[in-house]
């Protein structure tokens, strides 16, 4: 693991799982702008809610993708982002872990992030 630094050259890409507010993919478009900033989310009322409530503002650099993240990292061709962030919850708090959920958290599937991150 390095600091987000490390991958912040042009042409470098960031996934970010999960949109919430939008706070966490908005700050790091902010701060690295040579990054450009993938955010997937399942809900679509989640976007309504970051766009008109948390001013959270796509833009050429910082792309929202309606889509479950599961479907959309098993999809993605490999070597396709320097960093991937997951910032989903689980919404059964029975299971005891919150973040990220363990269908995030299962050997293929770590596999498969694996493969879609570039190899720097």
């Amino acid at each position: 693991m390095y600091p987000l630094e490390s991958y912040t050259e042009n042409g470098s890409s960031c996934l970010v799982v999960g949109l919430g507010g939008g706070a966490l993919a908005a700050n790091v478009s902010r701060k690295y702008p040579n990054l450009s900033v993938d955010v997937v989310e399942l809900d679509d009322a989640i976007i309504r809610v970051a766009q008109d409530h948390f001013e959270f503002k796509p833009s050429e650099s910082l792309r929202v993708i309606h889509e479950d993240g599961l479907s959309f990292i098993r999809c993605s061709p490999r070597d396709t982002y320097s960093v991937i962030m997951l910032d989903v919850d689980n919404k059964d708090r029975t299971l005891g872990l919150s973040c990220p959920p363990q269908p995030f958290i299962q050997r293929d599937f770590l596999h498969k992030i694996k493969e879609v991150m570039k190899d720097n």
